[in-house]
Parts: C-alpha cells; structure tokens; sequence
C-alpha cells in the first residue's frame, strides 16, 4: 500500500514494525504484509539517492538548500547525509518543524528564516548570479 502526506507519521501506530530506514525518519510512505506482521517503510531515501546517482552528481562534502518542509524532508534529509552531503540549509516558516524527528535535523541541519530576502541570501550562496527583485 503507497502512503502519502498526511498519513505517513499518522500510519505508523497501526504497523506491527518498521524497517531501519522508516524508523530513523518517522515516515512511512509503504506498507506490506510479511511473515504475517504489517510492515512500514520509507522508499523515498533509497529512490532520491538512485535518483541522483544516476545523473552522476556527487553530493560529497557538498552544502545542499531546502526550500519547505513537506512530508518528504525527512527522507531527503537522511538521504542527503547517507550521500555526503556536508551541510544542509532547511528553509521553512517554523525554525525546525516539529513533526521531524531530531535525530534526523541535529547537529547536521541548519534552519533559515522563511524570508524572501533571507532566501535569497541563502540561495546566493548556491547560484549565481541571484538578484532580489
């Protein structure tokens, strides 16, 4: 069964376990049937790591910008940090939303004000030329 947004955390009382993966994020977005025991797990870490492995993009040692905080983050956040990245800047209207699990944002996220000036400020720090409007 494909879970999504607003059930991935609200699903998980009703499993009966969680792989690694779905238990380090707190976000289910699958759920099956094995050895008679219901099954929650997260793909969303294993596809966005095979998806930038095959355009070939190294995010070793890289800082990588997020724009939002949807239900996906956590995944990608986790993904991020399996792929190397070294800093990862989460933009979001709350400084860190609580519905992420803090071993996944400390000590490796830093949160930035959901402003477009501070947005932008970040964001120059990534692409350039980037001019405020």
């Amino acid at each position: 069964i494909n879970v999504t947004v607003p059930l991935k955390k609200s699903a998980i009382p009703f499993l009966d376990q969680l792989t690694p993966l779905a238990d380090a994020t707190q976000s289910v977005n699958t759920i099956y049937k094995k050895e008679n025991q219901v099954v929650g797990d997260n793909t969303d870490i294993v596809g966005f790591e095979h998806g930038i492995k095959h355009i070939n993009y190294d995010l070793k040692n890289k800082k990588v910008f997020i724009l939002g905080s949807g239900g996906v983050v956590p995944s990608i956040i986790l993904a991020l940090k399996r792929l190397g990245a070294s800093k990862i800047f989460l933009s979001n209207k709350l400084v860190f939303p609580l519905w992420i699990p803090n071993s996944i944002i400390s000590p490796f996220t830093d949160a930035v004000c959901f402003t477009r000036s501070k947005i932008v400020k970040v964001l120059n720090k990534f692409v350039s030329p980037l001019k405020s409007p």
